[in-house]
């Protein structure tokens, strides 16, 4: 053997995760006082290497021949050192890619530059360990199992004591086989060993040192946990979700289905992972999965996999044939597919996953007792083929864009495939305003042009202010087209593409799969997907948010089509609602406060400041625009609501002063003094004449609450300022907590309703859909979204304390020249959780706190928890959040 070690091998031995490269203080102690004449003996297994060679090649050789089980078997007749010689024999493995323990290579090292010797000696095969020690150059002598005699236990003692002489050597092991060796060391290393180990080797060696080298992180156990078999798993309840009715049973059945459907694919997927170890290590974006590095022994996997898998069949064979058969079809699908590299692997990959969904839904629908759409399996197939290909690093320009792309498409389908099933996209009350504000417009332009005469100045107001023409031709065209499907897919486009460019902004390495999952999940757990699919322009009101987090923290990072494309997002935001237009104001001062401290300065893009306000300017003028139309076409402007004076008397100190000042303070409210305070809600849309105050009134009394908004609220606060400002204070602050949808989606006993403002198809698609035949579907959602609340809260603060682990081990894909790189996160994310908190303040104390105010931006907390969590889980410091532009 070589007597110095190769530097250029010993560079080819992937670190482990967790753990600095050369920890001296460990190593150091563990070679203290000790004589270089004795011999310094490693064993290999879960000592020298972060892994088993006797697990390895009895993967790679399954790998080459699917009938290695039966020849191991047969090998084992010769004992076990004759098994490890037959998969020795069988396998292919690289030795220069195997997960080296740094520690073990530098303890070796060390002692070798002090005149010592060292050997390795272990019980896997000879031939081996021989090109391990070929491989790293470090060790005087190798030794190990010759296919007849197993060099471990009391066999390796013998042997030592026999080579080197009894306390003559220094023995560095791993596991409860050595016990049999420490007593005749002259010192005994433990490796990683658990505190039941370490007393028995203090109790069976005269010294012992203990070195911990590695341990599994958070990232490890979560892709142990396989989350794309949870959620292909997730396939299962689509067919039983789409079906009319059920039998009795069906969601026991379904339950039954998921858990062996997940249990076939999380097993089947660690599997793949041990079959496909050798291609992972070669792949500079797998290298790090939990078997490929060491970090998670692969004989747990060995028993977890193929565990998992039969425990899923065993529990399919309680739900018919025909869904074992499924179940069997899936395992088949991840186990006999081969593990390739390179382009093959990925269509490999692909196939599979296409393959696991079309069995997903399949299953659902056996369960369910019925068929599903053709395009379903269809779609669902497509799908999940892209998602190999878009996890592959492009070193273009033209393949980033076309990973964005990708990702983007798969991200919307993923948002819009909860309105998919639930047949139609979801109508509210105000969804008829949207409509009809383009319709009627249309034809007064008509009759304008016809030279017939012009409205009556005193005729009833039939457009109310705040009901976006902007967002009402998108709404118009959409469901004229397409009974609104458009407006869906455009909704779930822009939302989707917003989740991709903020992780790819953020997340220099995985970016594809983390936005694709965090899309999952938004999808399946938060109310994103339902304001996607609600023909309402709130979903506007998160994307607004993103749109100017983005522009204003990582503008540098964004192509100018980028940039462009995000001012869009923000003038069609404020374009298409009040509210929206009152964020964006409130965004603006927030982020040219920030950029007027020095020390705020430096992380915020004073161009971003200037997108935001051109924004700003072109939404003022836009409805300046269109209430300028109006007038000429109708005859009278839109008419507004009086939010703050129906909020105010709700309250209290607005219908105190109409009691103290009325009918001497001439305000036109007094005339409904009889009836408040009520509900503000009631005040605006209740068209009782007894009950009703806005509403049912005449079109010149309308105008007339409307037109005194400004010097009623005025009188109030002069009046009762403490009771005013405190109540609209309290009231902003309940709404960042009140998320509630419950009355948004249409219900059976809104029929007529729907009957005649909504198009026949439409009227007709919206009453065969989910939500309106189950509407307590609706709790769901509501459920969701203070879940999302809690969790995301909870989620952010543990990770906003917790740290990582490898400093600085994520590099910039391609360095940019930024100041403070790490910043632009975390201005990005005070930008999202400070729009968050503006967008409650504002409606609840402009309108009075209402679910869906605040439920239609909740979600973005999520997002923010899922990209803390992706970067989080990758170990990267702050200073490491730059990335590469497109040009």
């Amino acid at each position: 053997m070589s007597s110095t070690p190769d530097p250029a091998s010993l560079a080819t031995a992937p670190p482990l995760p967790g753990r600095p490269p050369h920890p001296a203080a460990g190593t150091e102690a563990a070679l203290e006082g000790l004589s270089t004449d004795l011999m310094l003996v490693v064993d290999l297994d879960g000592t020298l290497l972060a892994s088993d060679i006797l697990y390895e090649t009895f993967w790679s050789a399954l790998g080459r021949d699917m009938l290695v089980p039966l020849h191991a078997a047969w090998a084992l007749r010769g004992g076990r050192a004759a098994l490890k010689r037959r998969l020795a024999a069988t396998a292919s493995l690289d030795v220069t890619r195997l997960p080296y323990d740094r520690a073990v290579i530098d303890l070796v090292t060390r002692w070798r530059e002090r005149g010592g010797r060292a050997a390795l000696v272990t019980a896997s095969d000879a031939g081996l360990a021989r090109a391990i020690g070929d491989h790293l150059g470090i060790f005087d002598e190798v030794h190990g199992s010759d296919g007849t005699l197993n060099l471990k236990g009391p066999a390796k003692a013998d042997f030592l004591g026999a080579r080197f002489g009894i306390g003559r050597f220094v023995y560095v092991g791993d596991s409860a086989a050595d016990l049999a060796v420490w007593p005749q060391a002259a010192r005994a290393v433990t490796v990683n060993a658990g505190g039941r180990l370490r007393r028995a080797a203090e109790a069976a060696a005269a010294s012992v040192v203990h070195l911990e080298t590695r341990r599994p992180t958070a990232r490890d156990l979560l892709r142990m946990l396989a989350p794309q078999a949870w959620l292909i798993g997730l396939l299962v309840f689509v067919p039983m979700l789409l079906a009319a009715g059920m039998p009795e049973g069906a969601w026991a059945a379904a339950l039954a289905g998921w858990l062996s459907f997940t249990a076939v694919a999380w097993g089947g997927q660690l599997v793949g992972d041990l079959l496909a170890l050798d291609r992972d290590r070669r792949d500079p974006r797998r290298k790090g999965h939990p078997f490929a590095s060491g970090a998670v022994p692969i004989a747990r996997g060995t028993l977890l996999g193929p565990g998992l898998m039969a425990a899923g069949l065993a529990l399919s064979l309680t739900l018919g044939p025909l869904f074992a058969g499924l179940m069997l079809t899936a395992a088949a699908l991840l186990t006999l597919l081969p593990q390739r590299a390179g382009a093959e692997g990925r269509l490999a990959d692909g196939a599979r996953l296409a393959g696991l969904a079309t069995v997903g839904l399949a299953a659902g629908s056996v369960v369910a007792g019925g068929g599903v759409p053709l395009w379903l399996p269809v779609l669902a197939a497509l799908a999940f083929c892209l998602v190999p290909v878009i996890g592959r690093p492009g070193a273009a320009t033209a393949r980033l864009r076309l990973q964005t792309l990708a990702v983007t498409l798969l991200c919307a389908l993923v948002l819009a495939l909860p309105t998919v099933m639930n047949g139609a996209p979801y109508l509210y009350f105000d969804s008829a305003a949207y409509t009809w504000y383009p319709h009627h417009l249309a034809h007064a332009a008509l009759r304008l042009l016809s030279g017939a005469p012009a409205p009556a100045p005193d005729s009833p107001p039939e457009i109310i202010a705040g009901r976006s023409i902007y967002y009402g031709v998108v709404l118009y065209a959409g469901s004229a087209l397409s009974q609104g499907w458009a407006v869906v897919a455009l909704q779930a486009g822009v939302t989707g593409w917003l989740v991709t460019l903020t992780f790819r902004t953020f997340l220099p390495e995985g970016w594809e799969r983390a936005a694709l999952l965090s899309a999952a999940g938004l999808a399946a757990l938060t109310p994103a997907a339902f304001f996607a699919g609600l023909m309402m322009p709130d979903v506007w009101a998160g994307l607004m948010i993103l749109a100017a987090a983005l522009l204003l923290a990582a503008q540098d990072r964004l192509s100018h089509a980028e940039r462009l494309s995000l001012w869009l997002v923000l003038a069609f935001s404020g374009l298409s609602h009040s509210s929206h237009l009152a964020l964006l104001l409130a965004s603006a001062a927030l982020a040219a406060g920030a950029l007027a401290v020095p020390r705020l300065r430096p992380h915020l893009a004073p161009a971003g400041l200037a997108a935001l306000a051109a924004a700003i300017a072109i939404s003022l003028l836009g409805q300046m625009a269109a209430s300028a139309a109006t007038r000429v076409l109708t005859g009278a402007p839109p008419q507004p609501l009086p939010h703050v004076t129906a909020h105010l008397t709700h309250l209290g100190p607005g219908t105190q002063l109409i009691r103290e000042t009325c009918p001497d303070s001439g305000f036109a409210l007094c005339t409904f003094a009889d009836r408040l305070p009520v509900h503000w809600i009631q005040f605006l849309f209740d068209a009782d004449p007894a009950t009703g105050v806005f509403w049912p009134a005449a079109p010149e009394v309308r105008r007339a609450l409307a037109e005194e908004q400004g010097r009623f609220v005025a009188e109030v606060i002069r009046t009762h300022p403490v009771e005013t400002l405190g109540g609209l204070a309290l009231d902003g602050l309940a709404q960042l907590v009140t998320l509630s949808i419950e009355d948004i989606p249409m219900r059976p006993e809104r029929a007529r309703f729907l009957a005649d403002n909504f198009s026949p198809a439409m009227a007709a698609q919206t009453q065969a859909s989910a939500m309106y035949r189950r509407p307590e579907l609706r709790h769901l959602v509501t459920g969701l979204a203070y879940a999302s609340l809690v969790g995301a809260v909870l989620a952010i603060g543990w990770l906003g304390r917790r740290r990582p682990t490898r400093p600085g081990a994520a590099a910039p894909l391609v360095p940019i020249k930024v100041p403070h790189p790490g910043a632009g996160l975390a201005a990005f994310v005070v930008m999202v959780i400070a729009g968050l908190v503006l967008n409650g303040l504002i409606c609840g104390a402009l309108a009075s706190p209402y679910g869906r105010f605040q439920a239609r931006v909740i979600w973005l907390l999520p997002l923010i928890a899922a990209l803390l969590g992706a970067i989080r889980l990758r170990d990267i410091p702050l200073p490491a959040f730059s990335r590469r532009r497109i040009s």
